[in-house]
């Protein structure tokens, strides 16, 4: 049995420490990738410009941009301010562009999020210009690269502060979130981000189990206050940051964050089993919403549907403007076959968040088999010959027992599955495929799209027929 599974639409909440994104009630574009208003620390030996021969400079080289300050009131002529003032800063303005976010302040506005991490890149830039190995900085300048949709010079300026302290687990999670949430999401990316939040994980456990030892303090907004000065410069040269004993309430709040993103990270991976755990110990660490909401998709990807209908019911309670909760509550209902109930969650979703659940497309039954028929006639002559060989079925949602036939259980999001073995290996049933019309219908925002789902989910599991994989078919873009 094989089957083309619907994009996954995870609700993520990104914590504060890693990105700055708009809410569903204030979205804004992705601000253009552009450089930040400040200038590059120099090289060191300056390479000078080679003309090619014969031909002139096509236009007179710019002006070099002027350096920003991390305090506007500073000049070229101001004394250097001290290293950790620089980085509460920095942290200060990272801390306050996610509250300006939350009130969807106007880009354009003073405080605005956008100014708000330019101003705090500027700060971790200044601090690295006086201590280049400062990891915090490092940090910091990764948090505000990402809030700003920078993501490649985040994922280089995390890099560069893994390699100064690869056991700092805050910088260990910014990473992890960089990779699961916010670059493209490839099985690599999230391999590489699960590590990462494993790595976190056994840091945290072995800080513990040492009763507590003094350890870096980071500049994120969880932790930010009470910072100690910086000291004396070690034995090598580098400046050691402030230490401190990390508070056990921010020890639980961060192992909770990286618990959550294990859950996260091994649902994308399609090990949705194996992520109940880690989601189980987030939320007895912080009874944290998203990691209740995130259980809840375990569970109904598992068919597991009265747990799920009951974890998704006391979301909805917990937080009634939600409208992923209702929608996936919704869900739930519709696959339990309690239709009268399901459609008033979904109106819901619909309501409260009218730009991530538009209203379905008009598209009865009847239509579904006259589009399915069109594009079938349109398939090449070799897949219309394999067709033949199965039975082509139409349904609204899958049934119960398809999705628990087999290991893996499949999610009853699946858009299309094949019953049988490939050809040329005996079958005891006919073969056969089946179409889900509701399931389809919420992937796509057009006819025209509906219509080329459909024919991807024909040749996907027609793939299947002649033996194809997965991966296989994914490489030839019939995902």
């Amino acid at each position: 049995m094989a089957t083309l599974r619907t994009p996954s639409l995870p609700f993520r909440l990104i914590a504060l420490s890693a990105c700055i994104v708009a809410s569903p009630a204030c979205r804004r574009a992705e601000p253009p990738k552009t450089q930040a208003a400040f200038a590059p620390v120099p090289e060191a030996q300056p390479r000078a410009a080679v003309a090619s021969p014969g031909k002139t400079e096509a236009k007179a080289s710019k002006p070099p941009t002027p350096l920003q300050r991390c305090f506007p009131e500073d000049t070229a002529l101001s004394p250097p301010r001290s290293l950790q003032a620089l980085l509460n800063r920095a942290a200060d303005r990272i801390e306050q562009a996610s509250q300006e976010q939350r009130i969807c302040q106007d880009s354009d506005a003073k405080n605005s999020p956008m100014r708000l991490l330019s101003e705090a890149l500027a700060c971790a830039e200044e601090s690295l210009r006086q201590h280049e190995l400062s990891v915090e900085a490092h940090h910091n300048r990764a948090l505000a690269l990402l809030g700003l949709g920078q993501k490649d010079e985040a994922k280089l300026a995390f890099t560069h502060a893994l390699a100064l302290a690869p056991d700092d687990p805050e910088t260990l999670a910014g990473a992890a979130e960089l990779y699961i949430h916010h670059l493209p999401a490839t099985i690599e990316n999230t391999q590489i981000g699960l590590a990462y939040v494993r790595h976190g994980k056994e840091v945290l456990r072995r800080e513990k189990r040492e009763d507590g030892p003094r350890r870096a303090l980071r500049a994120t907004p969880e932790i930010a206050a009470s910072r100690q000065g910086p000291r004396g410069p070690s034995a090598a040269g580098r400046p050691e940051r402030p230490l401190r004993p990390i508070a056990g309430s921010a020890q639980r709040s961060l192992l909770s964050r990286l618990l959550l993103m294990e859950g996260q990270a091994l649902i994308d991976l399609g090990r949705a089993g194996q992520a109940l755990a880690p989601l189980d110990e987030a939320i007895a660490l912080s009874d944290n919403d998203q990691a209740r909401y995130e259980r809840g998709l375990v569970l109904f990807d598992l068919c597991r549907l009265k747990e799920a209908q009951r974890a998704f019911a006391e979301l909805v309670r917990r937080t009634p403007d939600d409208a992923w909760a209702h929608h996936q509550l919704g869900l739930v209902l519709e696959m339990l076959g309690e239709s009268a109930a399901a459609e008033k969650e979904l109106a819901s979703a619909r309501k409260l968040a009218p730009q991530d659940f538009p209203d379905p497309l008009p598209i009865s039954v009847s239509d579904f088999r006259t589009i399915v028929d069109e594009e079938v006639a349109a398939l090449p002559q070799q897949s219309r010959s394999d067709l033949r060989l199965l039975r082509l079925e139409l349904a609204d949602l899958p049934d119960i027992a398809d999705l628990t036939a087999d290991l893996p259980i499949l999610s009853p999001t699946i858009v299309g599955l094949f019953r049988g073995l490939p050809l040329g290996m005996p079958d005891s049933e006919p073969r056969s495929m089946v179409l889900y019309r509701k399931n389809l219908l919420r992937i796509v925002a057009t006819r025209e799209e509906f219509r080329a789902q459909v024919r991807t989910t024909l040749l996907h599991e027609l793939g299947h027929l002649r033996g194809e994989d997965d991966d296989e078919l994914r490489a030839r873009g019939l995902e």
